[in-house]
């Protein structure tokens, strides 16, 4: 008689399903590896900016570094004392500071709902 998989093998080649299946095989391989390349590529892109975002920061600071000693320097030689300057200059900093603690609320949902309105815009 006719075992369970002779009859399987039968209807499987009679309605062609073994291709399909070979078909459906291919796809779904082709359809992971472009899913690799296109994550592959996301990943460079994140990696890309973040150094860019590192550089740019980097030099900004070095800017405002050297701009706040030329500052406090100015200020020195302008009220005749070798610390005032550099006084007034942290202080001024300290200042900034203050106001970036009392306001890290707002600055948080601030910075927030601009990241979900970037990431909103890439879809």
């Amino acid at each position: 008689m006719f075992s369970a998989s002779t009859v399987i093998e039968v209807l499987s080649k009679f309605l062609k399903l073994d291709g399909l299946i070979s078909h459906v095989s291919s796809y779904v391989d082709a359809r992971v590896k472009l899913l690799k390349v296109e994550v592959r590529e996301e990943v460079a892109k994140i990696i890309t900016r973040g150094l860019m975002f590192g550089v740019l920061f980097l030099i900004g600071f070095m800017f405002v570094i050297f701009l706040s000693l030329a500052i406090a320097l100015i200020l020195n030689n302008y009220f005749a004392n070798n610390f005032a300057g550099f006084l007034m200059v942290s202080g001024f900093y300290l200042f900034i500071f203050l106001i970036a603690i009392i306001m890290r609320k707002q600055i948080h949902e601030g910075l927030e709902h601009l990241l979900n309105e970037k990431l909103k815009q890439k879809e």
